[in-house]
């Protein structure tokens, strides 16, 4: 399939599944551009951020990282859509973990959309989900203590605990082991969109040590109890974003870098996740710019002190 053909499956598929769709356009070179597609639940204002490849490795480990931290700022979940994994086509049911986010085929992503997949791929590595309530519904109703089930599943009896407890996931050996103990009914899909909404965001991920324009603004924001993170290959330099009053306040900022001729059409894509995510947008140029209604900012200070009114 070739990668505009995947495109379209993609945005059809979510747009079949009550979401508007955004295409993102900059940078030009599909390779180069971490986020593609921003896509938010009409119903239920779930939004996504996704990346649409033919085969997952060919993003590297910081188009992964980038999707990832973005995503945990601005309180959406980050998806990966491809054919395949090294040449292999991608199992409908699997969702394989990279860099914090998750890539799937495009029936995954229709399984994703529908509540989950049920194998999760990290590190070469196969794991399921169990439900835990019916496990151990099901291992008192047929009389097996837990060192019973330990035995049977070859783990320890504190393995199985922790699965009745949902705090840790079942390797597909044991899986399949379980399986035949209990049936498939005790396994519930993994819910990675979730997941990741849950994810931790109260942190800095950008790794801001250098003196530019763009660590000014993050180290400002991050003073301001923001969550922040700094790009390389979406059309903001920096989101950002904090919990207020039960709802998730978003910002995205655009500097200028020097000999900038691509600055405006930046902002303007910039302008698309922001009206996608319901975001501030704010432009920051050493110029006075007219920038349609996008608020520009010439210095350090006048964002300080823009962001301290609030």
């Amino acid at each position: 399939m070739r990668l505009n053909e995947l495109f379209n499956e993609v945005s059809s598929l979510l747009r079949e599944s009550g979401y508007r769709v955004e295409r993102i356009s900059y940078p030009s070179e599909h390779r180069r551009r971490s986020i593609d597609l921003v896509a938010v639940n009409v119903d239920s204002g779930r939004s996504l951020l996704v990346k649409v490849v033919s085969d997952v490795e060919d993003l590297s480990g910081s188009d992964y990282r980038e999707l990832h931290s973005c995503s945990q700022v601005l309180g959406t979940a980050g998806l990966v859509v491809a054919e395949k994994e090294g040449g292999e086509e991608i199992d409908p049911m699997v969702a394989i973990e990279k860099g914090g986010t998750y890539a799937v085929s495009v029936e995954g992503l229709r399984a994703v959309l529908e509540g989950g997949v049920y194998v999760i791929k990290r590190q070469s590595n196969f794991y399921m989900k169990v439900d835990g309530e019916r496990l151990r519904e099901e291992r008192l109703r047929r009389g097996y203590s837990l060192g019973d089930v330990a035995a049977r599943a070859s783990v320890s009896r504190r393995s199985i605990y922790l699965y009745e407890q949902e705090e840790s996931l079942v390797s597909l050996n044991v899986a399949l082991r379980l399986m035949e103990l209990f049936g498939e009914e005790i396994f519930k899909p993994f819910d990675v969109i979730g997941e990741q909404e849950r994810g931790s965001r109260d942190r800095v991920f950008a790794a801001i040590s250098q003196s530019s324009s763009k660590t000014q603004v993050a180290r400002i924001l991050a003073s301001m109890g923001y969550s922040v993170a700094a790009t390389k290959r979406i059309p903001p330099d920096v989101v950002a974003g904090r919990e207020e009053a039960g709802t998730r306040r978003r910002i995205v900022i655009v500097t200028e870098r020097k000999r900038d001729v691509e600055f405006e059409r930046r902002v303007e894509e910039a302008e698309k996740i922001a009206r996608s995510l319901r975001a501030r947008v704010i432009a920051y140029s050493r110029r006075r710019r007219e920038l349609g209604g996008v608020e520009t900012l010439s210095s350090i200070e006048e964002l300080r002190e823009l962001l301290s009114e609030e």
